[in-house]
């Protein structure tokens, strides 16, 4: 964990991080890029014939594959952020052809069932940033985690402290379909001197 200047997670009362001088401690997707912490979609697709797959996502070719008869399941299907669409073509061997469409909307913000992050940071906030080098001001801290409680919902939480301040936000990211997301919170705060 770091020990120095940085910018807190994103409080939402103050329109982003903070900056202080301290410690942060965090769970870090970013050092894995290759980690795909999206809720990816499903598609069922079913065969009475033997055939040939055809995985195609945004019209780019994914793979083709020899399938048997029966029903399909392709899970966790990687695709790219925003609105997009999954299309499986099957061919038999007789020439017959089906196809498969599913929309889907993925977001970085959603993730996967199971999966958190976390933050915590303390320090000293940063006074009169890029005016003054040395200017520190009262002790503060910052807890942040959330958790992807379905493929739909993420739940989020917060605390923040401040000059006997406190303020607690909660709420989620959730799919709004095809449409989006939609992040909602709502937050209390109280002063620890009342």
């Amino acid at each position: 964990f770091p020990s120095h200047d940085m910018v807190s997670e994103d409080v939402g009362v103050s329109g982003g991080g903070i900056r202080l001088a301290g410690v942060q401690i965090q769970k870090d997707y970013s050092l894995a890029p290759e980690f795909n912490t999206m809720s990816l979609p499903n598609i069922d697709i079913s065969s009475k014939l033997p055939s040939t797959l055809d995985l195609f996502v945004n019209n780019n070719k994914q793979f083709s594959k020899e399938i048997d008869a029966g029903v399909l399941t392709l899970q966790d299907i990687p695709v790219t952020s925003g609105v997009g669409l999954i299309k499986a073509v099957l061919k038999d061997g007789f020439g017959g052809v089906q196809e498969f469409y599913v929309p889907y909307y993925a977001s970085i913000d959603l993730l996967k069932k199971g999966l958190y992050e976390y933050s915590i940071d303390a320090g000293f906030e940063r006074k009169n940033y890029a005016l003054d080098s040395d200017n520190y001001g009262d002790f503060m801290s910052v807890i942040s985690y959330k958790q992807g409680l379905s493929k739909y919902i993420t739940g989020e939480g917060q605390w923040y402290y401040a000059n006997s301040q406190h303020i607690l936000r909660y709420g989620g990211v959730f799919a709004l379909g095809y449409l989006g997301s939609l992040r909602a919170w709502v937050a209390n705060s109280w002063n620890g001197d009342n």
